[in-house]
């Protein structure tokens, strides 16, 4: 940082962090410095435990849950914020998407007539659709306009578009994420669950002006970026969000005297786990391997240990 003349408060060039503008200080030490260069960062963290069996030798079990989804939830990067015009001082709510796969950055046409924006030029676009190498050209009026969010505002340059893309529409609950609790959100429709137009489009040519690279994660979920508009949500939903979800819990057993055993050789009256998994397998096999023909005197007794279960409704 030192060699790339960054602030050190909010990472940006051209001044140092005893000039900066950004009233934000660390989230860990609240002292004026990013947290990513926070010494105390790491501090609070729990130390993985050493394996207890490992040192003496004992045998371990592990179970393992394997988690899978065919379909989730996924957060585009979207915010709500006011669109200012300077020289009327007519102002519209506005929502917002932010795209780095972009170099521009877009209004609609819609936006402009409401806030009665005067083009200070005019660019011709070369258009092209996803797949298709031809390309339609398009002449586009530039606007200047600003944007004010929850944390500050923001003065862009926007070329003029009839429809920038169709309703982004997601829904998640917020409380199933304990790292994005008392965070501001730069969006509220994603809790809402409403499907709004997307009015403006930030691109690459301005997105670093509004996200201020503060970012919090969680085990699971999405990504939280803090940005002039608030907290920007991204990324994977976890599988609570999604109905389509099946969980696989595999069941493994780690003891050096079984390692050359198959599953039926395990016996063990006081090892509850081993004649869990010795049932486990006892169910998967049936109608798959030969079952040892049954006897009278098998029968018989099996007749007599027949008998009605009124808890569980079923013999």
């Amino acid at each position: 940082m030192e060699r790339d003349k960054r602030c050190f408060n909010c990472l940006r060039f051209g001044h140092e962090a005893k000039e900066c503008r950004n009233p934000k200080t660390c989230r860990h030490c609240r002292q004026r410095h990013h947290q990513s260069i926070c010494p105390l960062r790491d501090q609070g963290k729990p130390k993985p435990k050493e394996d207890s069996s490992e040192l003496t030798g004992e045998p371990k079990t592990t179970t393992t849950t394997v988690s899978s989804k065919a379909k989730g939830t996924v957060l585009l990067q979207t915010a709500r914020a006011t669109a200012v015009n300077d020289v009327t001082t007519e102002t519209a709510s506005v929502r917002i998407l932010l795209d780095t796969g972009s170099q521009r950055t877009y209004i609609t046409n819609r936006l402009k007539e409401k806030l009665n924006l005067r083009p200070v030029k005019s660019e011709t676009l070369h258009l092209n659709t996803f797949g298709d190498q031809r390309y339609t050209k398009q002449r586009c009026d530039v606007v200047n306009l600003r944007l004010q969010g929850s944390q500050g505002e923001i003065e862009i340059s926007a070329l003029c578009f009839p429809k920038i893309c169709s309703a982004v529409s997601a829904k998640i609950n917020v409380n199933n994420y304990a790292h994005l609790q008392g965070l501001e959100l730069a969006d509220t429709s994603i809790v809402e669950g409403s499907q709004q137009n997307i009015d403006v489009l930030i691109g690459s040519d301005f997105y670093f002006d509004v996200v201020s690279g503060d970012v919090v994660c969680g085990n699971s979920g999405p990504v939280a970026l803090s940005s002039t508009f608030g907290w920007i949500l991204s990324g994977h939903a976890s599988v609570e969000e999604s109905r389509d979800k099946f969980t696989t819990t595999n069941l493994i057993i780690e003891k050096p005297e079984l390692m050359s055993l198959s599953p039926f050789d395990i016996h063990s009256e006081n090892d509850e786990l081993s004649h869990a998994l010795h049932k486990f397998w006892d169910t998967e096999s049936l109608g798959v391997r030969d079952e040892p023909p049954v006897s009278q005197f098998d029968g018989d007794e099996f007749v007599k240990n027949i008998h009605f279960d009124e808890k569980e409704g079923r013999y």
